[in-house]
């Protein structure tokens, strides 16, 4: 169904991307339009290494990325559980002192 689709459209803008990502690595290393293929991998071993070398780089983003969400998420996880366990001793001692004040205005009278 939808799922189905999406992925669909997931992976055509994907090779779009990589297609498009050859194209310009091609065009870097002063090939010309005439020379680029649907088989990119006849371009030369700068140009792999390259491909290579952007691919290992984004990898490397995802992984960081995912790293520091899943810290971050912890982070806020442990904030929140200490903002609520204070709010929770706040409230405690709010209504432990009321008994004390009600006591303490009595006695005044």
């Amino acid at each position: 169904g939808a799922a189905a689709l999406m992925r669909m459209f997931e992976l055509h803008f994907a090779k779009a991307a990589i297609n498009a990502t050859k194209k310009a690595t091609v065009l870097s290393l002063g090939g010309r339009d005439e020379q680029i293929t649907d088989d990119m991998y006849s371009v030369g071993p700068l140009a792999e290494a390259l491909q290579q070398k952007l691919l290992n780089t984004s990898e490397h983003f995802v992984r960081s990325g995912r790293r520091i969400k899943k810290a971050t998420s912890a982070e806020i996880a442990h904030v929140r559980n200490r903002f609520s366990s204070a709010s929770r001793d706040l409230r405690r001692g709010a209504t432990e002192l009321q008994p004390s004040a009600r006591a303490r205005a009595s006695v005044s009278k």
